[in-house]
């Protein structure tokens, strides 16, 4: 009987030990498993990009990304230098301390004017007014501001009325040149930008205001890095983030990032997420979620995982449920390695690098260094690079901040809309004249707005119209609807659009044939004799003959008898005697009678 259960305690060990490890394991262990099994020894033998998203996830590969630095100190397929790949080297370098100064050096060499952009300078006072403005060049310009707002021009070496009366148009020919403004009444100024022949304007920055006699100043400059002689959207985002990252100034590649985002071209490279991560801003965060596809990943172009991993990027510390629903489907959708997208070091890497970005091992070798924290041991505040500047910060050398495109200011950042004069709209609220103040601090789902009074955007249901769903104050069932109100949302904010659930749930059936048959074995040992005695019997029962035809007797032939021939008694027999006379019985002889008449009269 000991022997039994020892066997059974083994069978168990084997058949679920193996399963319960593997519960134990966090969808981010497998990942990381899955990478460094993949990578291991054969480094040399990747692609460009897997060792870029293998520095980047697991810090393996470094040496060899290095070896494929090209001679212009910059980083690329074949013999060519791209700006997108020597951007994401630069990241990956950067995680592990790695020196990276002649690859910013290259890709800062690439930049050049923004071309097809529209500079425009506003001027907004409360009464009519006189304004004076003038240039680098020390020309000076008279402006008339009416009540309706309309302005009139005296000068025009830079400036020059648009077609609209209200905004100065500045020539290209002055970009890059700064403007001072002054007027006898109390003022507020900005630049607004927009692409040609495009009805939309924005406003870059915080405007400016004075009063009646101060002075203001606005600049107009914009950049972009350049592919031969041309402007490179894709680089130009990559090297704008890693600008960000190493926390330099990204103000003037803004504007063309932002006016050219909408351009069907450049969709596919999903630019809100870069935006808000240069930005900070709630519209580029709604803008990116509102992308999000059936509640469950992203996907602009020929990669879902890639384009998840791009969108789920700047959503690093935020708690969220489009957020969530893409981690559940990765958790869904993680192959039996650990990888997703059929093994693919790229998408795996990149993800982990999104979602869980940490750090992981490898000291000295992989050059790490210790940093001080920046709130606990510096006392400075983690934010982005263009909230630092927004609040006049400059940031702390040295110490650390738990995402890498946090910089260590030493301002906390506290600015508000009311205190830059503009009005905040709510979320279902827009700016009038089809621009938004993208700098202002304002909360998730507001924008402020320097345009005049806040106009109610007009009440949808996408949720309805779309033909996906119904709108609900109570959160979807879980078990049979899903919750896409991210992507189709409801005219109240606060419900839930529920779609019918079109997933099939996971299924169990192999854990629970493996138990039934863990469970079969375990009682074949314990009744192992008795199924001995079973077998043996069922083995040698003996089998029954089956039954004898009878046997059928030959036909035999008739035989004719031949007649008996009259016996002829001899004389000396005692002969019977002739006159005796025969007779019946009386009482049978009547009865028979009175049948025998009874059948006579029955037949007449």
């Amino acid at each position: 009987m000991k022997k039994v259960v020892l066997l059974i305690f083994i069978l168990s060990l084997v058949f679920i030990l193996p399963f319960a490890t593997a519960l134990n394991k966090t969808v981010e262990d497998n990942a990381r498993d899955c990478i460094k099994n993949k990578v291991e020894n054969n480094c040399s033998s990747l692609g460009i990009e897997d060792m870029i998203f293998s520095l980047l996830s697991v810090g393996k590969c470094k040496t060899e990304l290095l070896n494929k630095t090209q001679i212009n100190n910059c980083f690329g397929t074949g013999n060519s230098c791209d700006l997108k790949t020597t951007a994401q080297s630069i990241m990956a370098l950067h995680k592990v301390n790695s020196n990276i100064d002649g690859y910013l050096n290259w890709s800062l060499s690439q930049n050049m004017s923004t071309q097809n952009l529209d500079w425009l300078l506003q001027i907004d006072t409360t009464k009519s007014s006189t304004c004076i403005i003038y240039d680098e060049n020390d020309n000076i310009y008279s402006v008339l501001i009416d009540e309706d707002k309309k302005l009139s021009l005296t000068g025009s070496n830079c400036l020059t009325l648009d077609s609209t009366g209200y905004w100065l148009k500045i020539k290209p020919s002055c970009y890059g040149q700064e403007f001072g403004i002054s007027c006898d009444e109390d003022f507020i100024t900005s630049v607004l930008f927009k692409k040609e022949n495009s009805p939309m304007f924005y406003i870059l920055g915080n405007a400016n205001s004075s009063s009646a006699g101060g002075s203001t100043s606005e600049t107009v400059n914009s950049k972009c890095f350049k592919k031969l002689s041309h402007c490179d959207y894709e680089g130009t985002l990559w090297t704008t983030l890693i600008l960000n990252l190493l926390g330099e100034d990204t103000s003037i590649y803004l504007p063309y990032l932002i006016a050219f985002a909408d351009e069907s071209s450049n969709e596919k490279y999903l630019p809100e997420a870069f935006l808000y991560e240069l930005t900070d801003k709630a519209t580029f965060r709604s803008d990116l979620i509102l992308k999000q596809k059936i509640n469950k990943y992203w996907y602009e172009s020929n990669d879902k995982y890639y384009d998840t991993a791009l969108a789920l990027m700047p959503l690093y510390g935020e708690e969220i449920e489009a957020k969530q629903n893409s981690i559940n489907w990765l958790e869904h959708n993680q192959e039996e390695d650990g990888c997703w997208n059929l093994g693919s070091i790229k998408d795996t890497g990149f993800l982990l690098y999104s979602i869980w970005p940490g750090t992981f091992g490898g000291g000295e070798e992989n050059g790490y260094e210790e940093v001080l924290d920046c709130e606990y041991d510096g006392g400075g505040y983690c934010m982005s690079q263009s909230d630092c500047l927004d609040v006049e910060g400059s940031k702390l050398s040295g110490y650390n901040c738990q995402y890498d495109f946090d910089v260590c200011c030493d301002r906390e950042l506290t600015q508000t809309c009311k205190e830059l004069e503009g009005e905040i709209c709510g979320s279902n609220e827009e700016c009038p004249s089809s621009y938004e103040i993208f700098e202002a601090d304002v909360e998730y789902g507001e924008v402020c707005c320097f345009s005049g009074e806040c106009v109610l955007i007009p009440e949808t249901n996408e949720c309805v119209d779309e033909g996906y769903g119904v709108c609900d104050i109570s959160p979807c069932d879980s078990k049979t609807q899903e919750d896409i109100s991210y992507e189709y949302p409801c005219p109240d904010s606060t419900d839930y659009c529920c779609a019918p659930k079109t997933e099939e749930p996971r299924s169990y059936l192999w854990i629970w044939i493996l138990i039934i048959l863990i469970i079969l074995v375990i009682i074949a040992i314990v009744f192992r004799e008795k199924f001995k005695g079973f077998y043996f019997k069922l083995k040698h029962k003996k089998k029954p003959f089956p039954p004898r035809r009878p046997e059928i007797a030959p036909r035999r032939m008739p035989v004719r008898r031949p007649m008996p021939q009259r016996r002829i008694i001899p004389s000396s027999r005692r002969s019977i005697p002739t006159n005796r006379p025969l007779t019946r019985p009386q009482g049978k002889t009547k009865e028979i009678d009175d049948v025998l008449k009874r059948l006579k009269e029955m037949g007449k």
